[in-house]
């Protein structure tokens, strides 16, 4: 009873440090940019030894990668696509696309900034960004193997070809031209994008 006593207290004492590790790197980056947040510098604000970030996270794009699972992917997230989950009309799963594709965003720009700034852009950087979009591609699947079997999909659209748009669609890119770029509210950009995705994913 003893030894699992301080297995589970090692355990937790372990995921508070890699925690006090991850808000360490995220207020660095978004302070001083990826680049200059050196491994030592991230150990010095956490409060914690060099070996031990390596021993948890391998390296800087390692915290990185972890950034985007613990706080673009969080709780509210994994809510929002338990309940597109639950709907037994899989059109109202679609509708719910928009809003999920908002909350990723703006909790990106919330907690993790520095994705959203051109000039901070690293190699680093960027395979986190095309980790996270392969993410929502894989993600997104079931909306729209949903939308065929229930024989909503537009005529002569294959499942491979409605994956693309969606994803496209719901995509930063489009998100960072539409709001960022020209200034539309959140709530304009999902009515917009609700009806657009309608229009071309369904009959």
């Amino acid at each position: 009873m003893k030894r699992k006593y301080n297995s589970k207290s090692r355990q937790q004492q372990s995921q508070a440090t890699q925690l006090k590790i991850l808000e360490a790197a995220r207020h660095l980056f978004s302070e001083e940019g990826i680049k200059k947040s050196t491994i030592n510098k991230i150990a010095q604000r956490a409060d914690v030894a060099p070996p031990t970030i390596y021993a948890l996270f391998k390296s800087k794009a390692g915290i990185i990668s972890q950034l985007g699972q613990t706080f673009v992917f969080g709780e509210g997230y994994l809510n929002l696509v338990k309940k597109s989950i639950q709907q037994a009309d899989a059109r109202e799963s679609l509708k719910l696309a928009p809003i999920i594709t908002v909350t990723i965003f703006e909790m990106e720009m919330e907690q993790m900034p520095f994705l959203w700034d051109d000039a901070s852009i690293t190699s680093e950087l960027q395979d986190l960004i095309s980790q996270l979009e392969n993410q929502r591609y894989e993600r997104q699947r079931f909306i729209l193997d949903r939308l065929y079997e229930q024989e909503y999909l537009a005529l002569g659209l294959t499942v491979s070809a409605a994956r693309d748009i969606l994803w496209a669609l719901t995509g930063r890119e489009m998100f960072k031209k539409m709001v960022i770029e020209k200034g539309w509210p959140h709530t304009s950009y999902k009515k917009w994008l609700e009806g657009t995705l309608a229009t071309l994913l369904l009959q």
